[in-house]
């Protein structure tokens, strides 16, 4: 695979967002929303908290799999993110907490404090996750304000992700990847995390659009995704095979997995795992995790 496709790639990966205009992290002063939102309307903005979740997400993973440096605009953008959040919550002492994460960030560019810019994210992810748990305990003003922000902060993880996108990393985990197949020990460790990348965000678009996750993959072709991509494991050929678990599933991941290759997908909506695409595939990985643990959730 060449760097151009990799790169294509890492954007698939980055790029989390839907459809959606730029906007600023807050909304205007004499906005007046909808007291009760319209079904439709209402499915939207929970899809923007799950792709925005997403969004945050694919950040974290990238900084841990590829060592893509978190920027210090993204940590600052979800720091004042989660601050309204908690705001709104009137949790006036995690936003004094968060206030002095953000000065002991510092936030004074790439490198400089990436351990607090993770724990900035990972903490705003948790206070995203609250939030959609217990929404309903907000004004539909509060709510509101919180959807609109959730949004611009979607788009903005986006471009400055990709914007801050480091090539030469992504150009040595290329290289490594085909030092793995060559010598046939544990091959294909980037491709992998980006085709199961490729098919999370295409069911991710599809749930925010149906309100649901498809019965199978198929269904997302070629309204979400050009065609199920290919993969290519260790032990197996290429295969595009997709085994679903269409029953009520809630045991351990590792027992769905026959390890024949292909795709493994979650279609059950009170199975634990529901909506989840991951390798069908027990080998381990260049870390030593087994592949199927990449969609895992």
């Amino acid at each position: 695979m060449l760097l151009k496709e990799y790169s294509a790639g890492i954007l698939a990966l980055s790029l989390v967002f839907i459809n959606i205009s730029a906007r600023g992290l807050s909304t205007p002063a004499d906005a007046k929303p909808a007291e009760h939102p319209a079904p439709f309307a209402e499915q939207m903005r929970q899809g923007i908290i799950s792709e925005t979740e997403t969004g945050i997400s694919v950040v974290l993973m990238l900084n841990k799999e590829l060592g893509t440096e978190i920027s210090s605009t993204t940590a600052k953008d979800c720091f004042e993110f989660k601050t309204l959040i908690e705001r709104l919550g009137a949790d006036n002492a995690s936003a004094a907490k968060a206030t002095e994460d953000m000065k002991s960030a510092g936030f004074a560019g790439a490198g400089s404090s990436q351990a607090a810019y993770i724990s900035i994210l990972k903490n705003t992810l948790e206070s995203l996750k609250n939030f959609s748990r217990d929404q309903t305990s907000f004004p539909e003003a509060d709510r509101a304000r919180i959807f609109a922000a959730a949004e611009a902060l979607h788009e903005a993880i986006g471009e400055t992700t990709l914007n801050n996108m480091d090539r030469q990393m992504a150009e040595e985990e290329l290289r490594s990847a085909k030092k793995f197949k060559e010598a046939g020990k544990l091959e294909n460790n980037a491709e992998c995390l980006l085709h199961t990348a490729e098919l999370t965000q295409a069911l991710s678009d599809y749930k925010a659009k149906n309100g649901k996750c498809p019965e199978n993959l198929n269904l997302l072709v070629p309204g979400h995704i050009k065609k199920i991509p290919a993969i290519d494991l260790p032990g197996h050929a290429a295969s595009r095979a997709v085994r679903v678990i269409d029953e009520d599933f809630q045991a351990d991941i590792s027992s769905a997995v026959k390890d024949t290759g292909g795709w493994l997908y979650f279609s059950n909506p009170k199975s634990r795992y529901y909506c989840v695409v991951t390798p069908n595939c027990s080998h381990k990985d260049s870390d030593g995790k087994a592949f199927y643990t990449i969609g895992a959730k």
